[in-house]
C-alpha cells in the first residue's frame, strides 16, 4: 500500500533513514514487552474467575438493540478493515502493510483499557453486552477493587481502537492535506492544532451520540466543574473529548510521518540492521505497536488522574454497576470523594 502523506508541511520525516537503528531498536523493544505483556494479561484472565460475563441485574435497558446493532456493525466493521488491511495484503504479497500493522497494535493496544478504573470507577460498560468480565486484576499496581467484573464489551470497545486510532488517521490525514491546500502559509504545528480541535469537537458528538446517551458505557464519576449534563445518567466529561484527540492525533502524526518508502517515524533505521526481512517486517510491527499504545495511555493515564477529582456520582441502572464498589446508593464512598469530604472538613 503506497502511502498517504501529505508532503513535508503537513508532518512527514524527511531524515534520512539510513542512520543509525536507535529508533527502531527502542520502539521495538517497548512493543515486544508490550505485546507479551497483552499475551499474559489475556492468559491471565481466561484461566481466572473473572473470565465470566457478570449477571446485567432486574433494571431493563431501553437501547438493547442499538447495543446489539453497534456490536454487529463493529465485528462486520473490524473484518473489513482486517481484510484489506491485513489478509487480502498477506495472501498477495506475504506483506503485511503499515495500516494493516497499525491496525493489529491498536488491538494489541485495547489491553490498556481497564486503566480508566485504575484509582476509582469512573468508566462503567453496559453488563448486556456481550463480554467475559474483564483482565483488570492482571495489570500490575492496580488500586480499584472487583474490577474483573467490568464488562468489556470487547465486540464494540476493542473496534473503537480502530475507529479512533486507524480511521481517524486516514480521515486526519486527508484533513491535514485539505487545510495544507486552504492554508499554504500555515505551519506544520497550525496545521496539527486545528485538527486537534477539529477531533476534540468531533469526538463529542460521536460518542455522546452513538455510546453514552444510548448507555453503552457511561462516565460513573467526574468533576461537576468540568462536565457536562452533570448528575445524571448521561454526563459527560469535557476532558475526555481533548485525551481522545490526543490518542487520534498522535495515531494520525505516525501514519502521516511515512516517508517516500513507506517508512514511518518508529521505524527509521530499520534498514541498518543486518537481519531477514522477516525479522525487519517483525520488527517494524513491534516498533508501530509499541507507538499504539504509548498513545493510547495518552488518553488512559491522564483520565485515570482527573478520576481522582471525582464529585458527581449519579445514580445507576443494575446493568452498568457491576464493577461500581462505591459512589452508588448502599455503597461505600469513592476515593475521590473521601479526599474532598477530608478537604472539606479541614477547611
Amino acid at each position: 500500500m503506497a502511502p498517504t502523506t501529505a508532503g513535508p508541511a503537513l508532518g512527514a520525516d524527511t531524515r534520512d533513514s539510513s542512520r543509525a537503528a536507535g529508533t527502531v531498536n527502542f520502539w521495538a523493544t517497548l512493543g515486544g514487552v508490550l505485546t507479551v505483556s497483552f499475551i499474559y494479561l489475556l492468559l491471565r484472565w481466561v484461566l481466572s474467575a473473572d473470565f465470566t460475563a457478570p449477571d446485567p441485574g432486574p433494571d431493563h435497558y431501553p437501547y438493547l438493540w442499538w447495543l446489539r446493532t453497534v456490536e454487529v456493525a463493529s465485528v462486520l466493521a473490524v473484518l473489513g478493515f482486517g481484510w484489506f488491511t491485513v489478509i487480502r495484503p498477506w495472501l498477495q504479497t506475504r506483506r503485511i502493510p503499515f495500516d494493516g500493522k497499525l491496525l493489529i497494535g491498536l488491538m494489541i493496544a485495547y489491553q490498556v483499557d481497564p486503566i480508566l478504573n485504575y484509582y476509582n470507577p469512573s468508566f462503567l460498560m453496559n453488563a448486556h453486552s456481550v463480554n467475559l468480565g474483564a483482565w483488570s486484576n492482571g495489570i500490575p499496581g492496580y488500586s480499584s477493587p472487583g474490577q474483573g467484573r467490568m464488562a468489556e464489551g470487547f465486540l464494540w470497545a476493542m473496534p473503537l481502537y480502530m475507529y479512533f486510532g486507524l480511521l481517524a488517521a486516514i480521515i486526519g490525514g486527508r484533513v491535514l492535506t485539505w487545510l495544507g491546500r486552504r492554508l499554504p502559509r500555515a505551519s506544520n504545528a497550525s496545521l496539527y492544532t486545528i485538527l486537534f480541535v477539529l477531533v476534540t469537537i468531533g469526538d463529542f458528538f460521536v460518542e455522546f451520540s452513538a455510546l453514552v446517551y444510548p448507555q453503552l458505557y457511561v462516565f460513573a464519576g467526574t468533576p461537576k466543574s468540568l462536565t457536562l449534563f452533570a448528575g445524571r445518567i448521561y454526563q459527560f466529561p469535557v476532558y475526555h473529548c481533548v485525551f481522545a484527540a490526543v490518542f487520534a492525533v498522535m495515531i494520525t502524526w505516525l501514519r502521516q510521518s511515512r516517508d517516500a518508502d513507506g517508512v514511518s517515524a518508529v521505524e527509521r533505521g530499520l534498514d541498518r540492521l543486518a537481519v531477514h526481512d522477516r525479522i525487519k517486517g517483525l520488527l517494524s510491527f513491534l516498533a508501530i505497536t509499541g507507538w499504539a499504545t504509548v498513545s493510547a495511555l495518552g488518553y488512559f493515564l491522564p483520565f485515570a488522574w482527573m478520576s481522582m477529582q471525582a464529585d458527581s456520582y449519579p445514580p445507576l441502572p443494575s446493568y452498568l454497576t457491576t464493577s461500581a464498589y462505591c459512589g452508588q446508593p448502599h455503597a461505600p464512598v469513592c476515593a475521590s470523594q473521601y479526599l474532598k469530604q477530608l478537604n472539606d472538613a479541614d477547611r
